[in-house]
Order: C-alpha cells, then sequence, then structure tokens
C-alpha cells in the first residue's frame, strides 16, 4: 500500500485483523487455509488493488516452525475468546425462577 494516506493501511490491517489474521513479520500475515478465508482474502485484494496498492496470496506449508504459527493463532484466539468472556462477567447474573 502507498504509504499516504495511512488511513488506507490502517483500514487494510483492520480488515486482515477481522478477517482472524495473525501477523507473522511486518506485511505478512498468515491465516489457516480455508474456503472462507480464501475469499476474504481475495476480496480484500481486489480492494487493495482498487486503492492502488498490490497484494499476494500465497498458500504455502512450513517447512519448519509451522507449530509456532498454528500456536501463535491459537493464542490470539484465545485472547479475543477470553475478552468476550471477561466482558459477559460485566453482565448481571438474573435468577431464573
Amino acid at each position: 500500500m502507498p504509504t499516504e494516506p495511512s488511513r488506507v493501511r490502517a483500514t487494510v490491517w483492520r480488515r486482515l485483523k477481522g478477517c482472524g489474521a495473525i501477523y507473522l513479520h511486518n506485511s505478512v500475515a498468515a491465516l489457516p487455509d480455508s474456503p472462507p478465508h480464501e475469499r476474504m482474502l481475495r476480496t480484500l485484494r481486489a480492494e487493495i488493488s482498487s486503492l492502488g496498492g498490490t497484494a499476494q496470496l500465497f498458500r504455502a506449508d512450513a517447512l519448519v516452525g509451522g507449530n509456532d504459527v498454528n500456536a501463535a493463532y491459537n493464542a490470539a484466539r484465545d485472547d479475543e475468546y477470553e475478552e468476550i468472556v471477561d466482558k459477559c462477567r460485566d453482565f448481571p447474573v438474573r435468577d431464573r425462577h
């Protein structure tokens, strides 16, 4: 993406995070290989192109470190679920009787 305006980069970052992607490096995001994720990424790639940027999509097998990527992805999901559970604790419990 062009460096300016920065809001465009932020939009792409938010969309990737919204898809559930984790960042492995500065501009390298990863998602599990699935048809819904591929559709989301293809749609985002088209949007990036329309904004004057470029994006490449790869399907890759980790030669080394695949378990680390899986662990990072699962940790990100665990953090999100914990946030949901914490927010649920803020709601009062009603007696059902």
